[in-house]
């Protein structure tokens, strides 16, 4: 095998423009020797020109060989060489022989070189340099087991063979004639050539053939290997291609058209077909025209008229015309006979769009199973309806019979009148082909609040078709009725009411050309007006009462008032006792102001907490069902009551060290507990998630400690924005030795939607220093940090009765705001109380309001420092940092 010195693979994205400079080279040949089989990849080829490599390899040769720019030399007759003889010889271990050449200007010719073992140097040269080289080694004939050359001007070249070990060889320079070698160059557009072969591996074939007039051809390629070929379509006198590719027809002189290069497009002129492959294969090709006219039928198509067609040969395709009236809405349905991989494919031309194909059609489906989906007539008043294969190329036998059909979309209802009434009344029609649409008319006296739904389908329910209200000097923008619910509504005024005039109800299937889905059959819908007013109640709620509703299908509002004499936290419940399939939509708004109070939108039962002001409030229920039947029967029950922090299912008493667990049962909900512990007893909450509640395990937790006395938020610990267990800052249980504890969702005890159980833990936090002893005396400087702002850290110092210290603040932590610092306490562990606080800040450090001045000891016995963060206001940063501080005798 040859083992040239640039290896194919490297900068394969250039090589196509290598042949752009076919002729126009006067140094740079390039040599390359690979395998005769192309490469079997499972993945995209990274250019076409990789598909066969070897080719490739001659194509690169071809264009980058060298266009000789100097004259012959003095001869040396003993070494000269003509084409087409063979010169066999022996090579000694490193001996070096050379022979020589002419060529003509313009002449392409190739040196070959065979060995039978060992390996071969063969290198060309002209006058002045070494134009390319190659390592020869024993491979068959077939292989790039040369160098080529294009002479620009008559030239001598010198061949200069080498071997580092005795090896024999043969050496045969060839000609290269573009010309076939065995059959005529001049062809007919649509005769079968056949009986040409590639004679040897730099060998091309070229073929003339003059086309009459513009038009689209196919190339067919047969061969008796399976192998790819090179093929160039190139007008006479042009550089452009009108078809530059491969083919690789199957193995053993398949079919012509299962080698079909695609159609190309090619102008009056004559053309040369240029051919390059393996050498020794033999081939058989044709060039034939592509006609766009049907074979068979006429090529106007009428509408309602079912054609019988075919594409008859791969590349062919048939074009219509159908005519119509300009706006008029159209569509065209296709089926396909014959046998895979035949697939009938149907594109619009003329509608100033994408072309498609919008429809398609593999051999077995029914004609109108295959629908474009709908379209306008242009104002030119006609389309082309252009019917094709899916593939134009090899591959596979692309053609057979297909049946096509145009219709006029009628947009009256089938079987009823299309003026209706809105009522409760259903609708009741069908589309009956894919791309129907009917349309009702109506009109509206005076504003009104409409409600549209549909009955589900057994396809897959009201997704798929489509149905809207559009108003006639608006026809093409649909009337925004009240829209399905969703997780988050925005809070809106009420229902859009429709004014006074001329209306449209369109049911479509699919929405134009290419929709999805489309469908065809029977449907159910009801347009009906809305009331506000409750059906079998009176229309008011009085704080403690439920009342029982019913709804009315498909859509039912009713509004109720409520009296609220002083503030007062209520929760609205509604339950179902029979809303299956239901949403739900409860709306609380101030009567005086217009202020949205709380709004749901959910599935089932929905139970809020409001903060109403004394006033008067409307609370709406809006129900409707997704999967309604006609005289389905839905009723729910509503009632306001007060609302309770007493936490549901356990006392309120709390002490340290317990886990409590309890739920959250309405949206909104507040649970307080009493903690009781030491005073001064500095705690922490973990808050446990529920990896069983409604939010996996995400549902958020809130506690909040507050001074039972003041009112004061001491610290809160929420779990919102985090996952798993979570544990918060430190606070400080009062000196009545009691903390309240208010449980909600969200810091702010916000109406979140979370509904389900919570968990958390109330600990001890001990605190001793992590870096020196806890004891200190008086009089020494106490260094220290706090790790974070969860860091608690306990000093000791022994006093006497009557003392009188002063505690000095040398350095503090503080947060990235600078804005606080720690909280110094000094407690006395004799009677558990506190006898000084610091607020020790870095901005104060150095002045008097960084120390305790005069601090009396009332005691004889120990008394404990306490350093923990001060937090911000919005409890959102705490200090973190070293510290140090002083107590020293006033």
């Amino acid at each position: 095998m040859s083992h040239p010195t640039h290896r194919l693979g490297q900068s394969a994205d250039a090589r196509p423009e290598v042949l752009k400079k076919l002729g126009r080279l006067c140094r740079g040949q390039l040599s390359f020797s690979l395998p005769s089989t192309p490469p079997r990849l499972s993945g995209p080829m990274p250019h076409r020109f990789t598909r066969q490599p070897h080719l490739l390899a001659f194509i690169l040769l071809l264009g980058a060989s060298v266009s000789a720019c100097d004259s012959p030399t003095d001869p040396r007759d003993s070494n000269l060489i003509a084409f087409g003889t063979v010169s066999t010889g022996h090579l000694a271990a490193g001996e070096e022989k050379r022979f020589e050449v002419d060529a003509n200007a313009g002449q392409a010719f190739a040196v070959y070189v065979e060995v039978t073992s060992g390996s071969v140097r063969l290198a060309l040269r002209d006058s002045t340099e070494e134009i390319s080289h190659r390592v020869v080694y024993p491979d068959p004939t077939t292989e790039v087991n040369g160098l080529a050359v294009i002479s620009g001007t008559r030239a001598r070249y010198t061949i200069v063979l080498s071997a580092p070990e005795p090896a024999d060889f043969t050496l045969r320079p060839t000609l290269i004639d573009m010309a076939p070698e065995h059959v005529s160059q001049s062809i007919t557009l649509g005769a079968v050539v056949s009986g040409e072969r590639i004679d040897h591996p730099y060998d091309q074939d070229e073929f003339l053939v003059d086309i009459p007039a513009a038009q689209e051809a196919e190339l067919y390629l047969s061969s008796d290997v399976g192998h790819f070929f090179y093929v160039t379509v190139v007008r006479v006198g042009s550089t452009a291609s009108a078809f530059d590719d491969f083919i690789q027809p199957p193995v053993g002189w398949a079919d012509l058209q299962l080698g079909a290069s695609g159609r190309i497009a090619l102008d009056a002129g004559r053309y040369a077909v240029r051919i390059i492959g393996t050498a020794g294969s033999a081939f058989s090709f044709q060039l034939r025209t592509v006609s766009p006219k049907p074979e068979q039928a006429a090529e106007l198509l009428t509408v309602g008229d079912t054609v019988a067609e075919s594409i008859d040969y791969v590349g062919d395709y048939d074009d219509f015309v159908l005519r119509g009236t300009p706006g008029a809405e159209y569509e065209v349905f296709v089926s396909a006979g014959g046998t895979a991989p035949h697939q009938a494919q149907v594109l619009l031309l003329g509608l100033g769009e994408w072309a498609g194909p919008f429809a398609a059609a593999e051999p077995g489906g029914a004609l109108l199973d295959s629908a474009t989906g709908r379209f306008a007539m242009p104002s030119t008043g006609q389309v082309t309806v252009r019917v094709t294969d899916w593939s134009d190329k090899a591959g596979g036998l692309y053609l057979g019979p297909y049946r096509l059909v145009a219709v006029a979309i009628d947009r009256r209802p089938e079987g009823r009148a299309e003026v209706i009434v809105p009522s409760r009344n259903v609708i009741a029609s069908a589309l009956e082909l894919y791309g129907d649409v009917d349309v009702f008319r109506f009109t509206l006296d005076a504003p009104t609040a409409l409600a549209l739904r549909c009955a589900p389908t057994a396809e897959g329910g009201c997704s798929v078709y489509s149905a809207a209200v559009y108003r006639d000097d608006t026809p093409t923008t649909p009337v925004n009725l009240e829209p399905l619910p969703t997780p988050a509504p925005v809070p809106d005024a009420g229902l859009p009411l429709l004014a006074a005039g001329s209306y449209s109800l369109r049911v479509e299937s699919g929405r134009g050309l290419r929709s999805s889905p489309m469908y065809r059959g029977p449907y159910q819908l009801v347009l009906a007006p809305l009331d506000t007013v409750p059906e079998d109640v009176a229309p008011t709620l009085s704080i403690g009462t439920t009342v029982s509703e019913s709804m009315s299908w498909p859509w039912d509002i009713d509004t109720f008032t409520v009296d609220v004499t002083v503030a007062d936290t209520l929760i609205v419940r509604l339950d179902s006792t029979n809303l299956a399939g239901s949403f739900f939509r409860t709306v609380v708004r101030d009567l005086i102001s217009g202020r949205l109070v709380a709004t749901d939108d959910i599935y089932g039962a929905a139970n809020r907490r409001i903060d109403p002001v004394p006033g008067r409030y409307a609370v709406s229920v809006r129900a409707f069902t997704t999967d309604w039947q006609p005289d389905a029967a839905r009723s729910y029950r509503l009632g306001i009551q007060r609302a309770s922090a007493v936490p549901e299912g356990r006392a309120a008493a709390v002490a340290v060290g317990d886990t409590l667990r309890s739920n959250y049962d309405y949206h909104g909900d507040i649970d307080d507990y009493v903690l009781t512990g030491a005073p001064w007893e500095v705690v922490n909450f973990t808050l446990i998630p529920e990896h069983a509640s409604t939010h996996g395990g995400m549902e958020a937790v809130s506690v909040r400690a507050i001074e039972p006395a003041s009112g004061t938020t001491l610290g809160v610990t929420s779990s919102f924005g985090f996952y798993g267990s979570f544990r918060g800052m430190p606070v400080e249980i009062p000196a009545g030795g009691t903390l309240r504890l208010r449980v909600c969702s969200l810091p702010n005890c916000s109406t979140e939607n979370y509904i389900g159980p919570y968990t958390f833990s109330v600990n001890h936090v001990n605190g001793p220093p992590e870096l020196r002893p806890a004891a200190f005396a008086v009089g020494d400087t106490v260094t220290e940090s706090l790790e974070s702002g969860m860091d608690v850290d306990e000093f000791t110092f022994n006093g006497t009765a009557g003392q009188v210290v002063d505690l000095v603040g040398l350095q503090a932590p503080t947060t990235p705001g600078g804005t606080t610092g720690a909280i110094v306490e000094v407690i006395d562990q004799t009677t558990n109380g506190r006898i000084g606080q610091l607020s020790l800040r870095a901005a104060n450090v150095g002045t008097m309001n960084a120390a305790l001045s005069g601090l009396g000891l009332p005691h004889t016995g120990r008394y404990l420092v306490r350093i923990r963060s001060e937090p911000t206001a919005t409890f959102e940063e705490y200090p973190a940092g070293p510290y140090r501080f002083l107590i020293t005798p006033h």
